[in-house]
Order: structure tokens, then sequence, then C-alpha cells
């Protein structure tokens, strides 16, 4: 049998050896042939490379007439951040395509996030009277006892730590999370000063 192994990680495998968060044999044993694969905010030639291949490959599976992107959507694909990466560049264009119809993607048609992390007040606005129904004003959350669900999942997260030891492995498996979700999300909360 011929068989290779090839792994991916977003972090740095010898730093969590030496953190005590990989084995180490198990590091010598898989680090082998290393290739560095940047993020996609260090590669920006690759973007729109990425975004138009996405557009051909959804457009054709969604039987829609898309073919390429407006040059005000590429200038905002280009200014993205990407803190998701592929995958989320990915998941903007088939929103986009999913959702509307014409011969190019605009601007209006990607839904990038201004920033990462809570979001604010008039990020979601409330609805006016007449459209759908709803109220002209909806009183605040506060006022019910509510707390905005990153919030939520921020104490969730930092309890379970707390809970472990700090051990953030341990207080991902009882949360039923991946240790590399909880790490992102501290990362973005920590950068956000939330």
């Amino acid at each position: 049998m011929d068989v290779r192994f090839i792994c991916a990680t977003n972090r740095d495998p010898l730093q969590e050896v030496a953190a005590g968060r990989f084995r180490e044999d198990l590091y010598y044993r898989l680090h082998v042939i290393p290739i560095h694969m940047p993020a996609l905010r260090e590669r920006k030639d690759d973007v729109l490379i990425l975004a138009r291949y996405f557009l051909a490959k959804i457009a054709k599976e969604e039987g829609k007439a898309f073919c390429g992107l407006a040059p005000e959507a590429q200038d905002a694909l280009l200014s993205f951040d990407w803190p998701g990466n592929v995958r989320q560049l990915q998941n903007v264009i088939r929103n986009a395509v999913v959702l509307h119809n014409g011969d190019q993607i605009t601007v209006e048609m990607l839904r990038l996030p201004l920033k990462v992390g809570p979001p604010s007040p008039t990020m979601y606005p409330v609805p006016v009277p007449g459209r759908c129904g709803y109220p002209e004003s909806i009183p605040p959350a506060a006022n019910a006892g509510l707390k905005p669900l990153w919030l939520v999942e921020k104490e969730a997260i930092e309890r379970a730590i707390d809970y472990c030891g700090g051990n953030t492995p341990r207080a991902a498996a009882l949360l039923e999370v991946s240790p590399s979700t909880i790490y992102r999300k501290l990362k973005t909360w920590t950068s956000e000063g939330a």
C-alpha cells in the first residue's frame, strides 16, 4: 500500500508542541515536507483569480448567467481582509450567485461584513412599519434581559476555559466545538477589544 498523509493547520505546530497542545512525536512523524500557505490576505493577487473560478463554477452549478465581476465588486473583494480565507471568499461568491441574477456580480450583491466581531446596532436595521408587519421600533434588548449572541458565546467560552484550568482543547471538547473555533474567536475578540 502506498499512502501519503497531508495535514493542514492554521497554527504553528512547533509552537503548539512547545505549549503542550500537540504531541511532539506526532509532530515529527507528520513534519516531513512542510509547505507554508500564506493567508489569503497575504496573497491579494489570488483573490480575483479565485473569485472568478468560484463564480464560473457556482454559476454553472446554479444555472445562472453570471460571467464576470463588476469593477467596483473587484475593488471591494481586493480591499477586504478575508479573515475566513478562501472558504469565506467562496461563500461570499456563492451567496451572490444564489440570491441574485445578472451577467456580472456587482458590489451591491456582495455581502461583505464591514468588520469582524461584535455587530454594530446599525448592522441589522429595525424593520419599518408596513414591512413584514413589524413595529416601527423594538425596545432595547437589555429591557428583556437579553444580550447579544456574540457576548453570550464569549462568556460561555471564557467560563469553559476557566473551568478547564486554561486548557483550551478541553474547553472545546466540553463545548463540543473545534479548538480552532475557540482560538479564532478569542483572536477576533482580542483584536476588536471586546
